[in-house]
């Protein structure tokens, strides 16, 4: 299945705040990943539409399942120490498209990415047609990148 077939079943993310991600994976009670109100209290969220964004970027992470489980990735996160879940999960942001070039082209070849150019990537590689949902999906590259760089002492 290429990703523009897998992004039907999981949508590109649309969740900005990854310390609300972190919240969903250490959740005390997975039992209550299925209980939306629960969830906008634990991820400080308005709506039910919001919590259904957090919950579809876990799922595009691997880490809820399909039916909105933990997954044996983040259970395995769950396992270990604070500094091994950081890295963990990092290291699932940049293995997904888009947010990999993004990290690498920063990295690597001190180049920023603006918007448009997150933006027309999405287009490319997740086939989405339309410039204004692009453009806020690149809200959140470049806030999980940008979530990367604040946790880099633990990567020294």
């Amino acid at each position: 299945m290429d990703i523009s077939e897998k992004n039907k079943k999981i949508p590109f993310p649309q969740a900005n705040d990854f310390d609300k991600i972190i919240k969903i994976v250490l959740i005390d009670n997975p039992d209550n990943l299925s209980n939306k109100s629960i969830l906008m209290k634990l991820l400080d969220l308005g709506t039910e539409r919001q919590v259904s964004y957090y919950m579809s970027a876990c799922e595009f992470l691997d880490i809820i399942d399909s039916n909105g489980n933990l997954s044996d990735f983040a259970k395995l996160i769950r396992e270990k120490c604070f500094e091994t879940q950081i890295l963990m999960l990092a290291n699932k942001i940049i293995s997904k498209p888009v947010f990999g070039e993004v990290f690498l082209m920063r990295y690597y070849n001190c180049i920023d990415f603006q918007t448009e150019e997150i933006s027309q990537l999405i287009s490319d590689i997740y086939n989405i047609k339309n410039s204004d949902v692009c453009n806020r999906r690149a809200s959140t590259v470049k806030s999980w990148i940008k979530w990367i760089e604040e946790q880099k002492e633990i990567f020294i």
